[in-house]
């Protein structure tokens, strides 16, 4: 990729959906996806994040065990043209609050067992299974990872598209 074009990472996903989409994407303990058949799990999410309302730039945590459904989230965020931020479904309830209120997310998708959030199994019975058009920046952040901080309190680490898509760039 060069500097003056540079790809978001769902788009080279899309990319790789249409052009290998019988390809095998994903193996998890609970199934194995083709690239199509992620990519339309991705973009269902990604399309019923967008019926809600949620607009580009949110904030969306992503609680989910390590299942398919926790891929399909992180590129349906990403799709969505939001923020991601992982949340480990070990973290304290402290801890989770914390980083909500810190994070000024607008949404929490999880398996469901957390009060206030969407259930992600919702959010795939939507219909649509078009990729998303939604305009973003490369400079927009992609997602924010909370480390532990030296005060005790986690502190948020933002990175943008740009700087995820840098890292399959061609080095000279």
């Amino acid at each position: 990729f060069n500097e003056v074009e540079i790809p978001f990472l769902h788009k080279c996903f899309e990319m790789q959906a249409s052009e290998t989409p019988d390809n095998p994407a994903l193996v998890a303990s609970d199934a194995r996806l083709t690239y199509a058949e992620l990519n339309q799990k991705a973009n269902r999410i990604a399309n019923a994040l967008i019926n809600r309302g949620i607009k580009p730039n949110s904030n969306v945590l992503v609680m989910l065990p390590r299942t398919s459904n926790l891929i399909s989230a992180v590129l349906g965020v990403l799709k969505a043209g939001c923020t991601f931020i992982p949340m480990d479904i070990n973290y304290p309830k402290g801890r989770i609050e914390y980083i909500f209120e810190n994070s000024n997310a607008d949404y929490l998708i999880s398996d469901g067992y957390m009060e206030n959030s969407i259930d992600v199994e919702e959010l795939l019975e939507e219909e649509n299974v078009e990729n998303p058009n939604v305009d973003i920046d490369p400079d927009d952040l992609a997602y924010m990872i909370y480390t532990s901080g030296s005060t005790g309190n986690p502190k948020g680490v933002m990175t943008s598209h740009k700087n995820i898509t840098s890292l399959f760039s061609k080095i000279e």
